[in-house]
């Protein structure tokens, strides 16, 4: 029986740096007893092909991992610092959930004293995120007049969102829409954490604490 790719190997058209999988490894044990058998047959060694290991990680796997480490270190912080900010209740209204958003608002901001933009689109991360959004966006014309249009920047002009690291994101102000196709070619985030486009910029969003965790300038052609 051949080999089976494993669920997984696979994610959102990215291919995953890690190691050799245990499968592809007792494969590559086996294959000289293989040939060793067909050769005492007198079998031609040829029809046998060994495994295929995946090939070394590009620039963009490299910088997707880079980015997913890092998310996962802001997740790590976030339940550190909003561990004493006290649970929101059920059926709590509009006032008392805006409450809790600023508390957990002004724990992360606490934690995360001198965090400035680049700390999770770092400088070997930001051009690949910049590249794939554009191209993605310039192959999907539709795709970018939506992103153009349901926008804050053109639903909620008034409305001013600030590009600044861990600023909150303004209750009047509308989020733009991702397309999935881009969605499937960026890194991905972990639960409570979002991109969302703020005029041609791409930002990172906290959900639950309604603030931008890091931001990247004029990325949509």
């Amino acid at each position: 029986m051949g080999l089976q790719l494993q669920p997984g190997l696979l994610t959102g058209g990215r291919t995953c740096a890690r190691g050799p999988r245990p499968a592809v490894v007792a494969a590559a044990a086996v294959f000289p007893l293989l040939m060793a058998c067909r050769m005492a047959r007198g079998a031609p060694a040829h029809p046998v092909a060994p495994p295929q290991l995946s090939p070394a990680p590009g620039a963009e796997s490299v910088a997707y991992g880079r980015l997913e480490q890092e998310a996962a270190a802001y997740m790590a912080l976030r339940r550190a610092a909003t561990a004493g900010v006290p649970a929101l209740k059920p059926r709590a209204d509009a006032a008392i959930i805006l409450s809790h958003q600023r508390a957990q608002a002004a724990a992360i901001r606490a934690r995360r004293a001198g965090a400035r933009a680049g700390d999770l689109f770092a400088p070997d991360v930001a051009p690949v995120l910049a590249r794939v959004v554009k191209e993605e966006l310039t192959k999907m014309a539709e795709e970018r007049k939506t992103v153009t249009k349901e926008n804050p920047r053109a639903e909620t002009p008034t409305t001013a969102v600030p590009l600044k690291v861990d600023a909150e994101y303004p209750e009047a102000a509308s989020v733009s829409t991702v397309p999935p196709g881009l969605l499937l070619r960026l890194p991905r985030l972990p639960e409570g954490l979002e991109y969302r486009f703020v005029g041609r910029h791409l930002v990172m969003r906290d959900v639950d604490a309604n603030t931008i965790v890091d931001y990247l300038l004029n990325v949509v052609p």
